[in-house]
């Protein structure tokens, strides 16, 4: 993802606190990207103590960003305002679990997909990943 605030890389990370927070089960978060906003990001996680839960990769070459996604259990596309981007297909292309904010241009992508969420909320998407780890996905 580009590290920018039309991502909502920052809403990214509020989950992934909330989720952790709410399971027993260990997860960590790898992002995949780089930008203007990678150090506020950074900084973020040094003073939230996610250091050692989440990475941020920087920019890869494709084939790097199909390992990741080949080694993850699940895909989030944060952005509330998203056209189709690539990296939706690349989690579809190797069976990834997608979730994704609804409205927006991956929601009827998503719905479709078999093992795709598309949630009203940012909580929503929270709860449905709290239910997909405690089922052991």
């Amino acid at each position: 993802m580009r590290i920018a605030a039309r991502k909502r890389q920052m809403q990214l990370l509020r989950m992934f606190e909330s989720l952790r927070r709410s399971v027993s089960v260990p997860v960590e978060l790898t992002i995949v990207g780089d930008g203007p906003l990678r150090a506020r990001l950074e900084q973020h996680l040094r003073r939230a103590g996610l250091t050692n839960a989440v990475t941020v990769t920087g920019r890869v070459d494709p084939s790097a960003v199909l390992g990741v996604l080949a080694e993850s259990d699940l895909y989030v596309a944060p952005a509330a305002v998203e056209s189709f981007g690539l990296a939706a297909l690349a989690a579809r292309w190797v069976g990834l679990a997608r979730g994704a904010p609804s409205p927006n241009g991956l929601t009827a992508v998503v719905r479709a997909w078999v093992g795709g969420q598309a949630s009203r909320s940012t909580p929503a998407m929270v709860t449905g990943r709290q239910r997909a780890v405690g089922a052991g996905r």
